[in-house]
Formats: C-alpha cells, sequence, structure tokens
C-alpha cells in the first residue's frame, strides 16, 4: 500500500484554546463526587505505560484480588491477554473481567466506568470485547461508545479521520507492518471504515469527536451535547494528536455521565490516564541495589523489536539463547520438551554472570490457524521462564511483547496482583513491582514490541542491570 507520508505538524492543527491541567482537575472532581473506579480491561499488559502507582490484576485472580484493586484505589487494571485467545474465548474472558469487577464495585458502592484497552495500532478483538463489555455495563440504551486508540506518547496519533504512525514522519496505521499482522491484519485507511468493517451490524452510526471540536472553548461541552444527541448503537471515534486532546474529550464525557449517560470506551494508553484525571507521570528513577544481571524475554517478532536485539547485543556484553520455534510450534511432544528443556539450561548455566536474551527464532512459523500457532509457541517461551526462575536467581526480569509480557508474570511466575511503579521512558515502557507468585518484589518491565526507538531496550538494560552504584 502506498500512502502518503505527512508530519506531525501538519496533523496537528488547528490550535488549541484549552489547558490540559484543567481539564484533568474537572475530570478528578468528578469522579470524586460519584466515586467513580474506573476499571480497564486490558487484552495485554501495555495499556499500563502512561500511569503509575496503579494496581494491576493478573492471571489465575479472585474476587478477592479484585477488591484489593478497588479499595483506596480510582483505577485499576484487569489484564485478559486475549489478543492472544479465539474470538470467542477472547468474549468469554472479557465478559467474566467485566462482571467481576462490576460486582466488587457494587460491594464496595462505587460506579465502575469500563475501559476496554486494546492496541493503538488497531489489533484486537474488537467486536467481541466491546460486546462483552457493554454487556457489563448495563442500562443499554442510555450507552454511548466512544474509541480513542491514540497513544501520542508512541507516534500513534488520530487525525483526519485515520490512524497514523510515526515519529517526526507519519504514515497510516493501515500502511505498516502491524496491519498485515496474520490474525488482525486491515487495509482500510480510513478509521470510521475500519470501525464499521470490525462491529458490523453492532454499529448504526459512526461519527467523529475531530480536534476542532476537542480544542475549542467549549470542547468537553460540545463532546458533552454530541453524546446527548447521538444513539446507543453510534460510536464516536475521537481525534487526538496531543495528550490535550484526550484531556478535553475525558472532561467531555464527565460531563455527559453527570447527566445519567452510560459511557463505555474502547482507548489505547493515552486515554486510560485522561479518563482517571492524571498528568503524564515522570519516567520511574530506576532499582536500588548493587549490580546484577536479569533476564530479557522475547517474543515479539516486530522488525523494530528485531533492531532492539540487535543494538542491545552490540552495546554490552549479553548471551542469547533462542527458543526454536517451528519445533514447540508441531506436535512432536518429545522434541517440544527437549527442546524447552536445552533452551532453560542454556539460560540458567549463563544468567548468573551476564544479562541473557531468551528469545523465540525469528522465522514466523506458519499454520491454519495463526492463534492456535502462535499460543503454542508462547506457552513454551513461558514454560522455559518458569523452569528457568524455579532455580535461577534474577535481577530483573524484561518481558519483550505484548503477550509474552502477560503470559511470563501471570503464567511462568503466577503472579495475580502488581502495581504500576512508574515508566522507563515518558510514557512508554512500565515498570511493574510484582506482589506475589515465586518471584515477589522482582523488577518487571512490560516492554511493547512495537515502542521505543533503536536504543531503547539497551538503555532499558543498562538502567536495570547498573542499578544504584552507590549501594
Amino acid at each position: 500500500m502506498t500512502s502518503p507520508a505527512v508530519t506531525l505538524a501538519e496533523l496537528d492543527r488547528p490550535p488549541t484554546a484549552r489547558r490540559e491541567a484543567d481539564d484533568l482537575a474537572a475530570v478528578r472532581a468528578a469522579a470524586a463526587r460519584r466515586r467513580t473506579w474506573t476499571v480497564v480491561i486490558d487484552d495485554d499488559p501495555t495499556g499500563t505505560q502512561c500511569v503509575r502507582d496503579v494496581p494491576v490484576v493478573m492471571g489465575e485472580w479472585t474476587a478477592g484480588d479484585l477488591a484489593w484493586a478497588a479499595r483506596g484505589h480510582d483505577l485499576a487494571f484487569v489484564l485478559t491477554n486475549s489478543r492472544a485467545l479465539p474470538a470467542s474465548e477472547a468474549s468469554r474472558v472479557t465478559s467474566h473481567a467485566a462482571a467481576a469487577a462490576g460486582r466488587a464495585g457494587e460491594r464496595l458502592g462505587r460506579p465502575v466506568r469500563y475501559v476496554s484497552r486494546s492496541d493503538s495500532t488497531l489489533r484486537g478483538h474488537v467486536r467481541e470485547e466491546v460486546a462483552a463489555v457493554r454487556a457489563a455495563a448495563g442500562s443499554p440504551q442510555r450507552q454511548r461508545v466512544v474509541f480513542a486508540p491514540a497513544f501520542v506518547e508512541a507516534g500513534r496519533v488520530t487525525a483526519r479521520g485515520v490512524q497514523w504512525v510515526g515519529d517526526g514522519v507519519f504514515v497510516p496505521a493501515a500502511a505498516t507492518e502491524y496491519a498485515a499482522d496474520p490474525a488482525f491484519g486491515y487495509d482500510d485507511v480510513d478509521l470510521a471504515a475500519w470501525v464499521r468493517a470490525r462491529l458490523r451490524d453492532d454499529v448504526a452510526r459512526v461519527r467523529v469527536l475531530d480536534l476542532a471540536l476537542l480544542r475549542g472553548g467549549s470542547g468537553p461541552e460540545l463532546v458533552r451535547d454530541e453524546l446527548r444527541r447521538g444513539h446507543h448503537d453510534d460510536v464516536w471515534i475521537a481525534e487526538a494528536v496531543t495528550g490535550g486532546d484526550l484531556a478535553a474529550l475525558a472532561a467531555g464525557c464527565a460531563l455527559a455521565e453527570d447527566d445519567g449517560l452510560r459511557v463505555v470506551y474502547r482507548t489505547g494508553p493515552t486515554a486510560v490516564r485522561a479518563l482517571a484525571g492524571r498528568p503524564l507521570p515522570e519516567p520511574w528513577p530506576g532499582r536500588d541495589g548493587p549490580a546484577a544481571s536479569g533476564l530479557v524475554v522475547v517474543g515479539s517478532h516486530t522488525g523494530l523489536t528485531n533492531v532492539q536485539v540487535d543494538e542491545l547485543r552490540r552495546s554490552r556484553p549479553v548471551s542469547l539463547v533462542e527458543l526454536d520455534a517451528r519445533v514447540v510450534a508441531a506436535v512432536d511432544e518429545a522434541a517440544r520438551e527437549a527442546e524447552i528443556g536445552r533452551a532453560a539450561a542454556a539460560v540458567r548455566a549463563a544468567v548468573p554472570s551476564v544479562t541473557t536474551v531468551l528469545r523465540t527464532s525469528r522465522q514466523v512459523v506458519a499454520g491454519a490457524d495463526p492463534i492456535t500457532t502462535s499460543g503454542r509457541v508462547a506457552a513454551a517461551l513461558t514454560e522455559t521462564v518458569r523452569r528457568i526462575a524455579e532455580t535461577t536467581e534474577l535481577g530483573f526480569l524484561v518481558a519483550k511483547g505484548g503477550i509474552t509480557s502477560h503470559d511470563v508474570p501471570a503464567r511462568a511466575l503466577g503472579a495475580t496482583r502488581a502495581v504500576v511503579l512508574g515508566q522507563l521512558f515518558p510514557g512508554m515502557v512500565p515498570v511493574w513491582r510484582l506482589l506475589d507468585g515465586s518471584r515477589p518484589e522482582l523488577p518487571y518491565v512490560v516492554f511493547p514490541g512495537n515502542v521505543g526507538d533503536r536504543t531503547s531496550l539497551a538503555v532499558t538494560v543498562t538502567r536495570l542491570a547498573e542499578g544504584d552504584r552507590s549501594a
């Protein structure tokens, strides 16, 4: 696909008449009045990139874990890993999480605002997950669905009715490698057409809350009025090039909620912080303690990930162990077991003395069902990490890729609770503190496959490995 490239300056129009801090303050005030608990049902862990001091519930969580996340917190993440699942299973786990969150909120007397968080490059089970969250939200005739996919900190912006991806120069998401995803590929440049193709008969009309509306002096009031005039089967696309655009959107949605509308959200990471009334946090200050070696687990296959791993290997001493994806995806269970054992032993031998990269081999393994095939590879990678963590001390752990970054803590380490400490870069690459499982307190980094520049992984590992030299 050939599509015109544009600069950020060309997209960032018209100028805004609003102050982001004022809109965020209005959002916080509205949430405090209503005692709102914003629950993010996230299809992988990378939605935590723009917030800090937020609870995360994952894996084999219980009602007690949700109660913990609701007490004393205005925002929480419930991870489903549903992007890695078939559509029917994605619907089931999203329904289960949303209904359980609703019960937790009800027990504490707190109304729940539902956010279905997914990929800013438009991959995921949109129809199934939005339907599941809407079913839990209740008041169907009062519902309004707002779609805000921008992740402005990572160069994914929404303008001119298109989702753009770039760093200085921007192209439509439909022209990137993400649109060729084996499970979630698409070719719609126009975002309204993309929504209609995904939601099919679940949507009556697709409307746009454009930058001119959001940036005007009465932006939030105009958002409220647009939602009032609409229908429960309409979907509103929110354009955004800056965090301020999403703050104006959130302030307008808060006004609509004050009027009794039930707004359900499908968003990228930036809108999550706006809906919680939070400014972008300062980057995480770093790990305390002496220098240490750790483990970097790479499941992502994006071109950027490959470049980042190459730069890491060039910039500092690391060991590389590859898990053969063709072997672990195949039906030969003996060969699969042997390959997992070989890779785990190689990492155990290396990691005490040098940070080690464990990655799946780079060839894409074909299969009749891409999700099932990738699931077998992901499960083998997770089992390899589980065996390593059983017997090997790790100074830190980095997981590269959305699905990988869920499976490592939830399945390999058995964690159900974590807290987001912050990010290594502004609005990107979150650091968690795991609270339970086999490695509580381990510094754990969620590194998406498609963010940062070529040096970001190397910088991450250097900061984690070196720690606080004064300790």
